[in-house]
């Protein structure tokens, strides 16, 4: 179990270390953080090391070409099968998790990339030419991944309780949740995009879509 959190849009970028700190306990072995240039993005990872024990594994991890940034909470069964077809086309990997797999995956097949995917997980990717963050979980939802859009920003985590820890700063402009419904899930099968046009005047472009449904069943009588 690790967790995950970040943000993008005017929020105070020391916020990030709070919401890493709500949950701590999902990972111990490690934690890292992640400023983008104009302090407009952040990410942060609590890790529970798995797969690569080295700090070749730590998050938030970067592609090659440092145009890429990601946090991953999960397990991707299939991640040897996925490098040995990137490798035979040309990518190349310094250490030997799956989230360097995911960077790779995503440079080379864009969204595309989900339906490829065998495991159980939540990560988000930042591209920083498209100013673009992109969140997905598992199909059947088993890794959990909140969010909450308010006026100065995007901000999600693997918890409710490090959202909640932004929410409580004054000034932030991150709603608290409410009967009426202030956080959402992604639930399962789901993606987001978020893409800040103007971090200025925080105009964006924001929308959800699913990469999978289960099948209906017919019921017999």
């Amino acid at each position: 179990m690790c967790g995950i959190a970040g943000f993008q849009g005017t929020l105070d970028s020391e916020l990030l270390g709070q919401m890493a700190n709500a949950i701590t306990h999902r990972g111990p072995d490690d934690v890292g953080e992640w400023h983008s240039p104009e302090s407009s993005v952040g990410l942060a990872h609590r890790r529970l090391a798995i797969i690569d024990l080295s700090p070749l594994g730590h998050q938030p991890m970067t592609d090659a070409s440092g145009s890429a940034v990601i946090v991953f909470n999960g397990e991707i069964y299939n991640f040897r099968e996925l490098r040995a077809r990137l490798e035979a086309e040309g990518y190349g990997f310094r250490g030997h998790s799956d989230t360097e797999v995911l960077l790779a995956l995503h440079r080379a097949r864009g969204e595309a990339m989900l339906s490829l995917l065998n495991g159980i997980f939540a990560f988000a990717i930042y591209d920083q030419a498209e100013q673009k963050l992109f969140l997905a979980c598992d199909t059947m939802g088993v890794k959990p991944l909140y969010f909450n859009e308010g006026r100065d920003g995007f901000v999600f985590a693997s918890e409710l309780k490090a959202l909640v820890a932004v929410s409580s700063e004054d000034g932030c402009g991150v709603h608290k949740p409410s009967a009426s419904g202030g956080f959402g899930s992604t639930g399962g099968g789901v993606f987001l995009r978020w893409c800040a046009l103007s971090f200025i005047s925080v105009t964006t472009t924001s929308c959800a879509a699913a990469f999978w449904t289960a099948p209906r069943v017919s019921r017999f009588t």
